[in-house]
């Protein structure tokens, strides 16, 4: 089942507001094919930390905390200790 049909029918059960709320909107689609799913949510928590081009410095600066920079897997970051997270830009 399509994402935004499980989100559908999961607000539908437990929150009426939500679901026709998410009924009026388009589904969205990953139209990037450069990034994971899991590497655009990386991305995303990252972009938070404040404005678009700090947040680009600072997710290029993570990715070169990995092997080889490659795209960002749990067990990757879940190694990398905070102190190194923080030098690279993040907060804790």
């Amino acid at each position: 089942m399509h994402l935004h049909h499980r989100a559908l029918k999961h607000f539908k059960a437990v929150d009426a507001k939500l679901h026709n709320l998410i009924s009026t909107l388009p589904e969205l689609s990953n139209t990037s094919k450069k990034r994971s799913r899991f590497e655009s949510l990386v991305g995303a928590i990252i972009s938070q930390q404040l404005s678009v081009k700090a947040s680009d410095t600072i997710y290029k600066r993570f990715v070169n905390l990995l092997p080889k920079k490659s795209s960002p897997s749990a067990e990757q970051i879940l190694a990398i200790s905070d102190k190194e997270l923080r030098t690279v830009g993040l907060s804790h």
